[in-house]
């Protein structure tokens, strides 16, 4: 599936008084001015006619230790994110927003890095590291973030290199044999070339049990409550070409090679930190995502030049026991299993001009971009056969996924799976 979208906004505002709520948590003091980029430029927040939330200083210091990115709303009111999947993240900005497992399901809050619009609700559940801070804009914000943000946008922006920039290296180790090690250095190469290369690795070993719920049936590995084992790396190029013109060069790495956790079958009598699974569902996952950007700033003839070039994209193979039992109706030949084989690229291009004159300000912009999507989406139950990658027996779920009478087994179920490029929702 090829999917293409280009759009165009032009805009005029007026910088007038306007209601500003933002929050901050820069330790640096209240005297300092707090810069934020929600109108696509840096300006002081007391400026800016709209309700926002910057994230940043020491407290947002140690959200680059969160697991992912829908972490970050332990610091924040009125935002949510849900999770399927074990990664793809829909986040909800005051109460709006869809939540679906399918990739391609739009949301309402737009997730930009490094001001790079993320299509895919797999994207979002950014490794987050080296991060300065995040602004998370507050309502309808379609004029100047575009697609899906009508109730907001959220926007991670990682360090830059500049002249007076930190290096650092930390490391930890905590529970379930938790290791997190993360860093950056960053170093002046002329009077015009800075760099930057930051880095982080995490892995942490399951948090959930799986236990026997039923002793008449063997329990998988304990790997089956996750694994996480993941790395990135982000390097950063900036050049000052002019007396105004600066391009700052990105290109980032990140892969999970861990195993995504079973799901909890509510129908089980197991405690709240346990599942009870079977070893067939379980799998080990291999996402891997990337990304190069160059972002460039110019002036002419009295206007303000921006231009982003990007390119993202990302391959995912996972999977899971999905019915989250040893055995569903006591036959563990029934076992059902999942597993997703994705692929995307997109490639964007952004040019905006801005001017202002006394309280007047007018921005005008083009955003287009292309994106490439393809998956290959798999339920079956028993022995799959790898040539027809059909299981030896009838899919017990898939009646209550179309609609059917329920979920019960047949007396005789003849061999069936579920393999689509793009599957149903689910009901």
């Amino acid at each position: 599936m090829r999917c293409f979208y280009k759009s165009i906004a032009t805009v005029a505002v007026l910088t007038v008084a306007a209601p500003v709520t933002a929050n901050s948590t820069n330790s640096e003091g209240a005297e300092d001015t707090i810069v934020v980029t929600a109108t696509l430029r840096p300006e002081a927040f007391q400026n800016v006619p709209a309700s926002f939330v910057v994230l940043s200083g020491d407290r947002f210091a140690g959200a680059n230790a969160f697991d992912g990115a829908e972490e970050v709303t332990q610091l924040l009111s009125g935002v949510q994110a849900a999770v399927a999947n074990g990664t793809q993240v829909a986040f909800q900005i005051r109460g709006v927003g869809a939540v679906d497992h399918q990739a391609l399901t739009p949301t309402a809050a737009a997730v930009y890095m490094d001001g790079v619009y993320l299509a895919t609700n797999v994207q979002t559940g950014l490794f987050l590291y080296d991060v300065e801070r995040a602004e998370i804009l507050k309502g309808p914000q379609g004029t100047l973030y575009g697609r899906n943000a009508s109730g907001g946008a959220i926007h991670f922006i990682s360090a830059r290199p500049s002249e007076d920039q930190t290096s650092y290296l930390s490391a930890s180790y905590g529970r379930f044999d938790r290791i997190d090690v993360k860093g950056a250095v960053g170093e002046r190469l002329s009077d015009t070339v800075s760099v930057r290369l930051a880095g982080r690795y995490f892995s942490q070993d399951p948090v959930l049990d799986n236990v026997q719920a039923d002793p008449a049936f063997p329990r998988g590995p304990e790997d089956a409550g996750g694994v996480r084992d993941e790395f990135g790396v982000r390097g950063s190029l900036l050049w000052s070409a002019g007396e105004a013109t600066d391009v700052l060069f990105r290109v980032h790495y990140e892969e999970d090679n861990g195993v995504n956790p079973a799901p909890r079958n509510l129908s089980l009598d197991v405690d709240d930190h346990d599942i009870s699974v079977g070893g067939d569902g379980v799998q080990d996952t291999d996402n891997e995502f990337f990304g190069a950007s160059v972002e460039a700033t110019s002036q002419w003839r009295g206007w303000d030049v921006f231009s982003l070039t990007a390119v993202e994209g990302y391959n995912q193979q996972y999977g899971f026991d999905f019915d989250g039992s040893q055995a569903p109706f006591g036959d563990p030949t029934l076992n059902a299993n999942l597993r997703y084989d994705r692929d995307f690229l997109q490639a964007s291009q952004e040019v905006r001009l801005r001017k202002s004159w006394d309280r007047v300000d007018v921005l005008i912009g083009l955003m287009g971009a292309i994106e490439d999507f393809e998956q290959e989406y798999l339920i079956w139950c028993g022995e799959l056969d790898p040539a027809t990658l059909i299981g030896d027996c009838g899919y017990v779920g898939a009646p209550g996924r179309v609609g059917g009478g329920g979920a019960a087994p047949p007396a005789h179920p003849p061999p069936q799976t579920a393999k689509q490029k793009h599957p149903p929702p689910p009901p």
